[in-house]
């Protein structure tokens, strides 16, 4: 996955961001919203959740055209994956409405499984591919 705010340069010159470097850079948005350096934009949390549910479609993609065995075991850990992401999105549209830290802090919370068990999800997914 890669994302960037167009335009938007609040601690820095960014560039883009690829795969799981999405993590660290949400977290130092999150950090730099709290202390009111970076402004409120929910892009990066919709790209989050809406990457999680393609990846769900991928899954099954990959498992009905044989290029891996069937697997319920990474299908829901992907389900869970895709729910957390979308817990984070529509936590952090709350932060919008309310303005309460502590949904930030449940955010980053969230971001931290999300990596954690993505890290994981795609060490086993890829272990399944062939071999050349």
């Amino acid at each position: 996955m890669r994302y960037r705010l167009p335009g938007e340069n609040w601690f820095g010159n960014f560039g883009w961001v690829f795969g799981m470097e999405i993590y660290p850079f949400l977290n130092s948005y999150l950090e730099a919203l709290q202390l009111k350096e970076a402004p409120w934009d929910p892009r990066a949390f919709h790209v989050l959740w809406n990457h999680k549910n393609i990846m769900l479609l991928r899954l099954s993609y990959l498992a009905e055209n044989d290029y891996i065995a069937p697997s319920n075991d990474l299908k829901n850990k992907y389900v869970e994956i895709e729910k957390q992401s979308l817990v984070s999105r529509n936590l952090f549209l709350r932060y919008f409405i309310e303005g309460r830290n502590d949904s930030i802090i449940r955010i980053m919370e969230k971001l931290r499984f999300i990596e954690q068990e993505e890290r994981e999800t795609l060490e086993k997914l890829l272990q399944r591919f062939p071999k050349f």
